[in-house]
């Protein structure tokens, strides 16, 4: 019988834990700034978190998300221009095979086919474009 009101206890106080007030808004995140993001776009006023979803191998490609969010309020957002992505090793000087990037929804965007051809020191950039041209990029270094 004691073990049965431990149990019950550790229930309630577990769903007591994880309950969020109603007006409490998942898609915002009051600390999401600038100061604290891995792709700072200052000009724009964006910031972009990234979670894999699944890491490449040797094997295998990978695939990541990306989150834009605006540091003001923390409310995902969807910048104003287009989202690209491309990886790049700066000690060899050449990129990588072409990632693809889809929208998701408001503000998220899955980068798929990540492809790293060799061991080493590369960084995965974000851009902003308008068409062609590049107007704003952000680099997050990646250990392959």
């Amino acid at each position: 019988m004691k073990a049965l009101r431990s149990l019950i206890f550790l229930v309630i106080a577990s769903l007591i834990a994880c309950a969020q007030p109603k007006d409490a808004d998942p898609t915002r995140d009051p600390a999401y700034t600038l100061s604290n993001c891995e792709f700072q776009f200052t000009t724009s006023n964006v910031c972009a978190h990234l979670i894999w979803e699944k890491r490449p191998t040797d094997q295998e490609n990978g695939m990541f998300v990306l989150e834009f969010k605006n540091p003001d309020d923390g409310q995902f957002i969807d910048p104003r221009d287009q989202v690209a992505a491309d990886l790049f090793m700066p000690s060899m000087g050449h990129g990588s095979s072409a990632v693809n990037v889809v929208k998701l929804s408001p503000g998220q965007y899955r980068v798929s086919d990540v492809h790293f051809i060799m061991r080493g020191d590369w960084e995965i950039r974000v851009q902003l474009k308008n068409g062609s041209t590049v107007l704003e990029q952000a680099t997050m270094p990646y250990r392959y």
